[in-house]
């Protein structure tokens, strides 16, 4: 019973894919970090030498 439940277990394991995909690219002038608010959770910061911007999960700009 092990032994078949070791060979259903590598022949499930083996069809499985996974893949990492590129949700966002910003220009390398940004500096970019993950920052907790503390009443709306984690937002993206980013600054360049004029503009302050902060981000949503999903990228979008947030607004309070």
């Amino acid at each position: 019973m092990k032994k078949l439940i070791i060979i259903l277990m590598l022949i499930v394991s083996a069809n499985g894919f996974a893949q990492i995909t590129l949700e966002h690219t910003y220009p390398n002038s940004y500096d970019l970090a993950l920052v907790k608010l503390s009443s709306s959770g984690y937002k993206y910061f980013t600054y360049d030498t004029s503009t302050i911007t902060i981000l949503n999960l999903n990228h979008t700009v947030f607004r309070v």
